[in-house]
């Protein structure tokens, strides 16, 4: 097999099962946006390694095929038919799952080192926000300048100071005091940058939300008088 193809094997095989730990990582720790690049790839690295270290160790207790599929003469004699093939698909199987459960011990440890620091290793509200909340919602936008915009929230960086969490919504509606609507507008997209916001709300979705308190009706029960909690004062 060409030394180009060989090359570029390699960096499939040595990168992809990082992206993939990385992937679970990032979906159960955040984004932290104060990281530099190279920790990102040192962090992708480190997961590959992990990953075909946890095969090694597993192959050598089940009997499993060797990890060779690190190993560049592996590929010199490699060629077209299946039987060839067969010997690297296990162990790369198995470093790809090896990547994943290092993104995934990863998360775990990071969580637990939060519990036993003042630091948190959880993503920050915003972060939470944009990934687990907004997602099969409209959102509905409020600027400081007092104008309301309802729409699809496209584009929002969470890898991003909060002076740089700039947005892009889609299918913009400005909500008209008038009336009482949110009316559309002919605008396909809005980028609205984060200094002009004021609040942004995710509104709620019958199908997929599930409410203890039905919308309009009120939140605490009335006392034995009949009378509303009072609220707190200052």
């Amino acid at each position: 097999m060409p030394d180009t193809i060989v090359g570029l094997l390699i960096i499939v095989i040595a990168i992809f099962p990082g992206l993939i730990g990385d992937k679970i990582y990032r979906d159960l720790v955040g984004v932290d946006w104060r990281e530099k690049e190279w920790q990102g790839v040192l962090r992708l690295v480190g997961f590959s390694v992990v990953g075909v270290t946890l095969y090694a160790l597993a192959s050598s207790f089940f009997n499993w095929p060797s990890p060779v599929h690190i190993i560049p003469s592996t590929y010199e004699t490699l060629s077209s038919q299946t039987s060839n093939f067969a010997i690297i698909f296990i162990p790369y199987s198995g470093h790809l799952l090896g990547g994943g459960i290092a993104g995934l011990l990863a998360a775990w440890g990071a969580k637990l080192l939060s519990k036993c620091s003042s630091s948190s290793a959880f993503p920050c509200a915003w972060d939470q926000f944009v990934r687990s909340y907004v997602p099969n919602h409209w959102v509905v936008i409020g600027l400081e300048s007092g104008e309301v915009y309802a729409g699809k929230l496209k584009v929002a960086d969470v890898a991003a100071s909060s002076e740089e969490r700039d947005l892009v919504l889609e299918e913009p509606a400005l909500y008209n005091t008038e009336s009482g609507q949110y009316i559309s507008t002919p605008y396909q997209y809005i980028f609205i940058k984060s200094k002009t916001l004021y609040s942004i709300a995710a509104v709620n979705e019958p199908t997929t939300d599930q409410r203890i308190i039905p919308i309009g009706e009120s939140l605490f029960p009335r006392g034995e008088k009949n009378e509303p909690y009072p609220p707190l004062s200052t």
